[in-house]
């Protein structure tokens, strides 16, 4: 791959994260990892496998919803590692209270490739 269609293929994971998010599917969440992860959600401890993530974001998608837009704000391609760094807008809504709360933060995503353009990085 090129630098181009690599930084293509990682907008997409992007674009497919943020989706599976704003429709709560963690099957397709957790799709997007390989099996040798490493991932810190907010406010989380690192999950080091597939499953840690899957129990994590359940649990995150039953007690809400998400609706992230996110916006890179860089992408660099660097041979085996992508780092994205990007911002994080929208409204988080609790179910049982039906509290609604901004996400406004940044995000830092460090990602060794081979990107597969499919989806997982």
């Amino acid at each position: 791959m090129t630098a181009k269609t690599d930084a293509q293929a990682v907008r997409a994971v992007v674009d497919a994260y943020e989706s599976a998010v704003k429709r709560s599917d963690v099957q397709a969440y957790v799709s997007l990892f390989d099996d040798d992860v490493i991932w810190a959600g907010p406010r989380r401890s690192p999950a080091k496998s597939k499953a840690a993530i899957e129990a994590s974001v359940s649990e995150s998608f039953t007690r809400g919803t998400f609706d992230p837009k996110i916006e890179i704000e860089r992408l660099d391609v660097l041979g085996d590692i992508a780092l994205i760094f990007a911002h994080l807008q929208g409204r988080s809504v609790l179910k049982e209270s039906g509290e609604s709360m901004p996400m406004d933060y940044s995000v830092l995503y460090f990602c060794l490739t081979p990107i597969n353009p499919i989806g997982t990085l």
